[in-house]
């Protein structure tokens, strides 16, 4: 389980055990100090000051006798008492005694305010009862005789009671002071255990948390340098051919994922180089018949490229029809035209001449209605000549010739007449056979159009047929070059088939302990490719095949232009017919 640990997680394991190791040394550490501390206060708070709180007590019982001891110095019967009465009174002596008592209870206080030990609190009561016995059986009555000026029972009773009373509150202080020193005493001594007790533990810690961090790092580094090793003894039989080598994987950590990818990677790359041996040796084979096809290619192209030739020439006589024929019928189509224009002129005309006609047979009727007027007129005239005797002689002379005048004129206007009518019956029936050859004409007219358009179309489709028969040519024409390129690139193909089968053979997969593949000849140099001369803007044909000896290609040979540049005139406006057709 522990070998399937991620180095991620081991590395983090390490670290913790460094770090709890680090947290335990300094919680010990803290603890000691603690206890260091809190022994240093009770010795302090508990001992120190108790002390000096009792010495204190002590110097103020003292100096309490002292007081009382200076106030009998006050007795008159004294020499000295002259210089203490007029230096200070009696009372600063005793108000003194009675400040200290006051400063004792205060200070007691205090220090029964602090923490107490069982045996100390019996010693305590005992000192407090021998002080108050100091204080109620010794100095107070001290106090009450000096103010009643009895220095001698004072005295006496200083000497006999407040001594001896002092003396036995002493004695209790000194049991408080020695048991306060005992008593630190103790506390130095558990302080003394408790850092040895410490330190042992720091130092155990210490000591076990750097073996166990030493274990877990040798584990770790030799978790992770053993595969590396195997990885790098691998790989170092990869770099000399061999891919015999197996690769035990025994954790799935990311250097067991690492042996585990190489171990995949051997077997695949044993399978490709084994594939690639096979592989090569049916490269070898197939250039050989791949060589051998493109020459048959080549052949085959350069007859395509003769028959091409040959469509061209037949495309080029077509094409030449083709355009005499779009010339013949634009030629028609004009003729035919014209003819239609003619024919509606002489139509127009036929129709303008019907009218002046009928407009003169209009005229005429009224010169023949002018001649019967004449007619009448010179028939009264003669009336009235005759009835006027000789002297209308003369005047029936000139109505009688009026009257042939007008006859002839009546005569000559009905001919005119018939004539005209006639004349338009005439008029009329041609300009009804123009009317019927005028839409004959104008339909032959779109005919000879459409001959020439579908001409011209044909034109373009010839030509078009004859740009993709050159593009068909060059196509022949490049693959039969591209075919004698293909034979050499096979032969060079070929030779490199073999080289790559000496290189395979570096590699050993085990399979009969020894390399793979042929040792590998010397690369052949590719053969010569000529540039095959372009005739017409058309790659020309090689026409060399390949033999035994792997001859060079033969020079092409030179080609006249195939197909033929067609002009029907106005070919570079083109009609609305030529958006009909694709180009090729």
């Amino acid at each position: 389980m522990l070998n399937n640990m991620k180095i991620g997680v081991r590395l983090y394991l390490l670290a913790g055990i460094m770090a709890a190791l680090l947290i335990i040394i300094g919680i010990l550490g803290l603890r000691g100090m603690k206890q260091t501390d809190s022994g240093l206060e009770t010795v302090y708070n508990d001992r120190l000051v108790p002390t000096g709180q009792l010495a204190e007590i002590n110097e103020l019982m003292l100096e309490n006798i002292q007081q009382l001891l200076l106030a009998q110095f006050h007795d008159p019967k004294l020499e000295v008492s002259k210089v203490h009465e007029a230096d200070h009174p009696i009372t600063m002596h005793l108000d003194k005694v009675e400040a200290n008592i006051g400063r004792i209870s205060k200070v007691w206080e205090q220090y029964m305010a602090t923490t107490l030990t069982p045996e100390e609190k019996k010693l305590a009561e005992k000192y407090l009862e021998d002080r108050m016995k100091f204080i109620h059986d010794g100095i107070k009555p001290a106090v009450a005789l000096l103010k009643d000026k009895s220095f001698s029972e004072a005295n006496l009773h200083t000497v006999k009671s407040i001594v001896p009373l002092f003396n036995n509150a002493k004695g209790g202080s000194e049991s408080l002071l020695k048991l306060q020193i005992d008593v630190a005493k103790q506390e130095k001594d558990q302080a003394d255990a408790a850092y040895s007790l410490t330190r042992n533990i720091v130092v155990g810690s210490i000591v076990g948390g750097l073996l166990l961090s030493g274990i877990i790092a040798l584990w770790i580094i030799r978790s992770v340098t053993v595969p590396l090793n195997e990885g790098v003894r691998v790989m170092n039989k990869l770099a000399a051919g061999d891919l015999t080598a197996s690769i035990d994987v025994t954790s799935r950590d990311e250097t067991g994922q690492l042996l585990l990818a190489m171990r995949n990677m051997v077997g695949k790359l044993k399978e490709v180089v084994s594939e690639v041996a096979g592989a090569s040796g049916n490269v070898a084979s197939g250039s050989q018949q791949l060589s051998s096809s493109s020459q048959q290619m080549s052949q085959g192209a350069t007859e395509q490229a003769a028959s091409i030739e040959e469509v061209s020439s037949s495309m080029e006589q077509m094409s030449a029809n083709i355009r005499q024929s779009a010339d013949n019928a634009q030629q028609t189509e004009k003729i035919a035209l014209k003819s239609a224009a003619d024919a509606k002129e002489g139509g127009e005309a036929v129709r303008e001449t019907v009218t002046a006609m009928k407009e003169i047979a209009d005229k005429i009727s009224i010169i023949e209605e002018i001649a019967r007027q004449t007619n009448l007129l010179a028939l009264n005239a003669a009336i009235e000549a005759a009835r006027a005797g000789e002297h209308g002689k003369g005047f029936a002379v000139v109505a009688s010739e009026v009257r042939k005048l007008a006859e002839r004129s009546q005569t000559a206007a009905g001919e005119i007449s018939q004539l005209s009518s006639s004349s338009v019956q005439v008029a009329e029936r041609a300009g009804e056979m123009l009317a019927k050859l005028v839409p004959d004409i104008q339909k032959t007219a779109e005919l000879v159009q459409e001959i020439s358009a579908a001409s011209r179309e044909q034109d373009a489709g010839a030509e078009q047929i004859n740009k993709a028969i050159q593009q068909l040519d060059q196509v022949v024409q490049q693959n039969a070059s591209a075919s004698e390129e293909m034979a050499s690139t096979a032969e060079e193909l070929s030779s490199q088939a073999e080289q790559l089968q000496g290189s395979i053979g570096f590699f050993n997969v085990g399979d009969r302990g020894e390399g793979i593949g042929v040792p590998a000849r010397k690369v052949l140099p590719a053969r010569t490719r000529k540039t095959m001369p372009v005739a017409s803007g058309r790659p020309a044909l090689a026409h060399a095949a390949r033999g035994a000896g792997a001859k060079e290609p033969s020079p092409a040979r030179e080609r006249r232009p195939s197909g033929v540049a067609l002009d029907l005139g106005g070919a570079g406006v083109g009609d609305e017919h030529d958006g009909e057709f694709e180009r090729y």
